[in-house]
């Protein structure tokens, strides 16, 4: 299906709100739903309802000895990509420290988890 630009500017995407279904949308910085867990920050910018079911994402915040206890997904495959500090993770018979810019992929049904080792780590969760 091709659209023209005017068709195009008709279908503006839902900014800064999470749709709730699989339509275009724009997420400004700072902006997603947001959770404290554990001590942590989680800004939520992509839900499986608002993906098709094909993924979520959040960004994750927190201070040193923040953690999560050991999850699986049944479906998701998981990404975390480290933007600040060092994120210590475990996942069956390994860990591995994460610095900025190193990332982790995890199938479903792997359990793993996670730990803040710096006085500021943030990481895509996604």
């Amino acid at each position: 299906m091709s659209l023209s630009v005017e068709e195009m500017n008709k279908q503006l995407p839902v900014a800064n709100a999470l749709p709730g279904e699989a339509v275009p949308y724009y997420m400004a910085s700072g902006e997603g739903a947001r959770y404290e867990i554990n001590g942590q920050l989680v800004t939520v910018i992509a839900r499986a309802a608002d993906t098709g079911g094909i993924f979520s994402a959040a960004y994750v915040s927190g201070g040193m000895g923040s953690e999560s206890p050991f999850v699986s997904h049944k479906i998701e495959h998981k990404t975390l990509y480290v933007f600040d500090g060092i994120l210590h993770v475990w996942l069956p018979g390994e860990s591995r420290i994460l610095t900025p810019g190193d990332s982790v992929v995890i199938p479903p049904n792997t359990p793993h988890a996670y730990r803040m080792a710096s006085h500021y780590t943030r990481f895509l969760n996604g």
